[in-house]
C-alpha cells in the first residue's frame, strides 16, 4: 500500500504545554515512535471574528476529536476493507440494494480520506430510487 499519510498507529496524549505563550494545554496525536502527527488545543476561549463568537472545543470533545483523530490509520485500513468486500457482493451492481448504497458511501469517504475527487451519496434515495430497500 502507497500511503501519503504519516503511518499507524497513531494514539493520543494528553500533553501540558505550560510556558508557551500560544497554547496551555493540549490533546496530542503521534506515532508509537513519537512522531507529531496533530495537537488539539484546549484553550477555551472566545474571539470575535466578523461579529461572530467563536468557541473552541470543550476539553472532552477535544479529548474525543484526538482519539477520532488517532483511530484514522485503523479505520482507513478497515474501510479499504469492507469497501472490495463489499465491491464483490453478489448486489454490488443492484442500484436498489442497501449493499450498493454502502458500497458507494464506502468509496465516498475513501474518496473524502484520499483528496479524490469528491463522491456524494449522503441520501439513501439516491441509490434506492423510491426509497425500496432490499
Amino acid at each position: 500500500m502507497n500511503t501519503k499519510h504519516t503511518a499507524g498507529p497513531w494514539k493520543a496524549s494528553f500533553k501540558e504545554m505550560g510556558g508557551y505563550d500560544c497554547i496551555t494545554d493540549a490533546y496530542e496525536v503521534t506515532t508509537e515512535n513519537g512522531e507529531h502527527v496533530a495537537l488539539i488545543d484546549l484553550r477555551h476561549y472566545e474571539q470575535v471574528t466578523s461579529g461572530n463568537m467563536l468557541e473552541m472545543p470543550s476539553t472532552n470533545e477535544a479529548r474525543t476529536n484526538a482519539r477520532l483523530i488517532a483511530a484514522a490509520p485503523e479505520l482507513l485500513e478497515v474501510l479499504r476493507e469492507i469497501s472490495a468486500q463489499l465491491s464483490a457482493h453478489p448486489e454490488a451492481k443492484q442500484g436498489n440494494s442497501r449493499v450498493h448504497f454502502c458500497m458507494h458511501k464506502a468509496r465516498a469517504a475513501l474518496a473524502k480520506a484520499e483528496g479524490k475527487a469528491t463522491l456524494r451519496f449522503d441520501d439513501e434515495r439516491t441509490c434506492y430510487g423510491n426509497g425500496a430497500r432490499s
